[in-house]
């Protein structure tokens, strides 16, 4: 499934299958068959979008250094880990 944020590419790298998840900003590499990348993707977007984008101090192209994102997106992914995990 695609759509405006992620394209979903398979590649098969020294025999090792790689699923890529991608916007315009950034990639998440996960095994084949990796369940809620999407969503995933999607809320980093969101957290993206809240703390980067609307700081009026940032400009496109700079290094992302903000606490606030760095905080909510690891707890973002442990999160997700948990749940993974969890089944």
């Amino acid at each position: 499934m695609t759509n405006i944020l992620s394209v979903y590419l398979l590649l098969q790298v020294y025999n090792a299958a790689t699923t890529i998840f991608c916007t315009k900003t950034w990639c998440i590499f996960s095994e084949p068959g990796t369940q809620h990348m999407e969503g995933l993707l999607k809320h980093i977007y969101e957290l993206y979008t809240d703390y980067v984008l609307k700081n009026p101090f940032y400009e496109m192209e700079m290094p992302i250094r903000c606490e606030l994102f760095d905080m909510n997106l690891t707890q973002a992914i442990q999160k997700d880990r948990v749940a993974l995990l969890a089944r």
